[in-house]
């Protein structure tokens, strides 16, 4: 016994299979694309992430360093210690200091080279105010090149410092 309309019922069955492909096809594809955009995404956050927290150790870093550098700098002339020793150390350190900085990002190259070179003009002024003894109105001009490079690079480290709370 066999149906009157079975070509009719094929043709309808097979035109049903098409279309149940077709749209879960349709539903497969929106699946898949909904879910590789947001993988994308999270590769470029972790690499953004990643350059962050390479910024962030390379600024902390420096700061400690700057820190270290800067109190050995003020007891320079207040310590009964070796000179040349405390220079020597000094000199290294500013030397470590410089080779912390950054090469990759232009803005942050300018502004931790800028804080070495006003940490470096602080010392050699410092220095050259150690060095002076016997010529009194020398003396006083560089102590006031002295004051004038410490108010320099408390500005410069006030900056840094307020540059470092908006990262």
């Amino acid at each position: 016994m066999q149906p009157v309309n079975k070509p009719e019922r094929k043709k309808a069955y097979i035109n049903f299979m098409l279309l149940f492909l077709l749209c879960s096809a349709i539903i497969i594809t929106t699946v898949i694309t909904g879910a590789s955009v947001p993988l994308k995404e999270n590769a470029q956050l972790r690499e953004y992430r990643k350059a962050n927290e390479k910024k962030n150790d390379i600024r902390t870093q420096f700061s400690e360093k700057l820190n270290s550098l800067s109190g050995t700098i003020e007891v320079l002339d207040k310590t009964k210690v070796e000179y040349a020793a405390k220079t020597s150390e000094i000199d290294a350190g500013i030397g470590e200091l410089n080779k912390l900085i950054p090469i990759e990002d232009n803005d942050d190259k300018k502004f931790y080279t800028l804080i070495a070179t006003n940490l470096n003009l602080y010392y050699v002024a410092k220095k050259a105010v150690q060095d002076k003894t016997d010529n009194s109105a020398e003396i006083a001009q560089l102590r006031q090149d002295l004051k004038d490079a410490q108010k320099e690079a408390q500005k410069n480290h006030d900056d840094w410092v307020i540059c470092m709370t908006k990262h």
